[in-house]
């Protein structure tokens, strides 16, 4: 073979020598048992640890939750009525005059008459067919 000017790879460097890990449960790994205050004082540090981080974990949980529901009832605020009257008027040009609306699938609406989707799509349609209007906020001009 020829050289290709590439430099040899550096000889590898031996595993550098652990201690031994008490959760291991390697047939060979060396057995960690409490035997010593030291070792019952490592275990309860080890609980009091996880205890802490589950409930950090579930405080920042709590915090996400809260701004997710604090965003989502701001955007609600915001375009909820626009978003009822755009609907309401669209169902109105598109199906004027008809009783039920056509099912949005790409297979035809007479599939979906006695499946769960198509009573889904009907009871959406109802829902928004029947709601009250809801009132312009005060200060927004059409």
């Amino acid at each position: 073979m020829t050289n290709t000017g590439r430099p040899k790879p550096p000889a590898l460097l031996p595993k550098p020598q652990r201690t031994p890990d008490p959760m291991n449960t390697e047939p060979n790994a060396e057995t960690f048992c409490i035997d010593s205050e030291e070792r019952a004082n490592w275990y309860a540090r080890k609980l009091a640890g996880f205890e802490a981080e589950r409930a950090r974990v579930k405080a920042q949980a709590a915090r996400i939750v809260a701004q997710l529901d604090g965003d989502e009832k701001s955007l609600k605020d915001r375009f909820e009525a626009e978003a009822r009257e755009w609907a309401r008027a669209e169902l109105d040009r598109r199906y004027k005059g008809r009783r039920c609306v056509p099912c949005s699938c790409p297979r035809r609406a007479e599939n979906h008459r006695r499946t769960a989707a198509g009573r889904r799509a009907r009871a959406a349609a109802r829902r928004l067919r029947d709601l009250p209007p809801v009132p312009a906020r005060p200060g927004r001009e059409r």
